[in-house]
């Protein structure tokens, strides 16, 4: 039998398992570690390239490329959302009306939704706080 090239890529010792359970192994579970998120209950997963959305997942695992794209997490839950009113009175009184989207009212919430921004539906209104100044306007 001829002695073997030195070229030849041979483990004369058979450790090559090694490398691949010291060095390999850990690297791809790092990477799938960092790269894959189960998305929880009553959230909502974005993949976010550039600024732009390119994947949503409601339930299940999603996947990402590492350095490109990154993860955002949207709850589904309701949330209380603070809404300032503005206005002034026919004779010149300033009025500041704060509102909770919490309380549900039956003829508010379809005409708050369309003022609010695509994708947003108001479920209830509850107006908690009001102030108006009762005296001034034109003197």
């Amino acid at each position: 039998m001829p002695p073997p090239d030195e070229n030849t890529a041979v483990d004369p010792s058979g450790a090559a398992w090694v490398v691949w359970l010291v060095i390999v192994g850990p690297g791809l579970l790092f990477a799938t570690l960092t790269c894959v998120r189960r998305v929880a209950p009553g959230e909502l997963v974005l993949v976010v390239r550039q600024g732009e959305v390119v994947r949503v997942r409601r339930n299940g695992f999603v996947a990402r490329w590492p350095g490109r794209e990154r993860f955002e997490t949207v709850t589904t839950e309701p949330r209380v959302v603070p809404l300032v009113i503005r206005s002034r009175t026919s004779d010149g009184v300033d009025v500041v009306a704060l509102a909770d989207l919490e309380a549900l009212e039956n003829r508010w919430p379809g005409l708050l939704t369309r003022q609010l921004p695509v994708g947003t539906a108001a479920t209830a209104l509850a107006v908690t706080e009001v102030e108006a100044r009762l005296t001034g306007g034109a003197a």
